[in-house]
């Protein structure tokens, strides 16, 4: 089966070995088959495990994890034939922090029958109405905060105060008081140097808060979309 699904992509093999983007190919027991360089080093495996002819519950890295829900989207990409993206949530590139990405997987066909997968991964981003008026670039959605001004606490106010929720709102989803919370709006427009929630979200826009996702609201996994 390894033989068909190389002889279908044959010609499309050397592009994928050249690019940046993470690709892999599997076939229809979810037996890695090839993951090109910008793969690896996605996946981030020790250089002398070679993943080829092995299944991800095999492999030394925190992923593996997520196994039985790539095997589901292999499922599901079969049954359909069609692609079958999904938001891949883990510590990718070996970092200490999560990181979230768009997994497309696409059916490889011989003639009319699926005889493998072959997916690609990009990190999410983020493209707002605004952005596209502006006609700005997408930006990366992170769980790292593009600064250290703030305490753990207050990055997490932050989120729900870019979405503007209330005060009482916000000491519901952190099950805080909402003197508490009052408190940490103040230190926070104090260390923005701000004196309104327009201000702030103007400031959040310019140092990129409205792409942070607080490590605690975020869960390893595999969703599909």
């Amino acid at each position: 089966m390894s033989y068909y699904i190389k002889n279908s992509l044959e010609e499309l093999i050397p592009y994928l070995a050249m690019t940046d983007v993470p690709w892999g190919i599997r076939d229809l027991e979810s037996v890695n088959v090839y993951v090109n360089a910008a793969g690896l080093r996605m996946l981030s495996l020790p250089k002398n495990y070679d993943i080829v002819g092995r299944v991800d519950q095999e492999a030394p890295a925190d992923w593996s994890e997520l196994a039985e829900e790539y095997v589901a989207q292999d499922g599901s990409v079969i049954r359909r034939k069609a692609n079958v993206p999904v938001i891949e949530t883990s510590q990718w590139y070996g970092n200490s922090h999560l990181s979230v990405f768009i997994g497309d997987k696409y059916p490889i066909f011989r003639g009319d029958t699926v005889v493998g997968t072959i997916w690609s991964s990009r990190p999410f981003q983020l493209l707002t109405p605004m952005n596209y008026f502006k006609n700005e670039k997408a930006r990366f959605v992170s769980s790292l905060a593009p600064t250290d001004t703030f305490t753990p606490t207050e990055l997490k106010v932050i989120f729900f105060l870019i979405q503007r929720h209330s005060a009482k709102e916000i000491s519901k989803a952190l099950d805080i008081a909402p003197r508490t919370i009052e408190r940490h709006i103040y230190s926070i427009y104090q260390k923005a140097e701000v004196s309104s929630l327009h201000q702030f979200i103007e400031y959040a826009l310019v140092i990129g808060l409205d792409c942070y996702i607080p490590e605690d609201f975020i869960v390893r996994g595999v969703n599909f979309i």
